[in-house]
């Protein structure tokens, strides 16, 4: 799987037009994470890039009520939902991408 290229496809997938980016510190090694904000819709896309080590990141207060996670690693070729969840810690398994979405619209 190209990481890097299905990191592209995300942005084209979750984060809407006219969005505005916002800051995302990360501290571990091989985790590149971009956010961005609509309104009160948010995005946050994750890239382990570690072929190895799952990687786990905990935000300092969480920008949505919950989020609706959406992954793909090299196993899958296809990005898959996996559910909503809540809270502010995440995990990343080696060569994956977790997308986090929240659309304030829709609560289901």
């Amino acid at each position: 799987m190209n990481t890097k290229g299905q990191f592209v496809k995300q942005f084209f997938r979750f984060i809407p037009y006219e969005s505005r980016q916002f800051s995302v510190e990360e501290s571990e090694k091989d985790l590149i994470m971009m956010g961005f904000k609509k309104g009160n819709d948010v995005t946050i896309t994750c890239l382990n890039d570690d072929p190895v080590n799952v990687k786990t990141f905990q935000m300092d207060q969480t920008p949505a009520p919950f989020f609706h996670v959406y992954s793909i690693d090299s196993k899958e070729q296809t990005c898959g939902y996996k559910g909503k969840m809540r809270g502010n810690t995440f995990s990343v398994n080696p060569k994956s991408i977790l997308t986090l979405y929240y659309l304030s619209l829709i609560h289901i």
